[in-house]
């Protein structure tokens, strides 16, 4: 059986690497600080402003990211 992508995983790869960013440059971007960046980074669950400035940033939906939480935990 195939693992899951984790929501981390896909910030990392899809977002942050295919962008260009750093995680220290992000956090800035989303007004988070960078330990909280790193928590989500590392696997911690995102709180829900976290979510909406990921959505703001990227110009996706909270419901994008929610959704992959969701899939993440079942």
């Amino acid at each position: 059986m195939r693992k899951r992508t984790t929501l981390a995983e896909i910030l990392r790869e899809e977002f942050i690497n295919a962008g260009g960013y750093s995680p220290s440059f992000l956090a800035m971007r989303m007004d988070v600080p960078v330990e909280e960046m790193n928590g989500v980074l590392a696997g911690a669950y995102p709180t829900r402003t976290f979510i909406k400035k990921l959505a703001e940033v990227f110009k996706t939906t909270e419901e994008f990211w929610n959704n992959m939480l969701k899939a993440q935990g079942e």
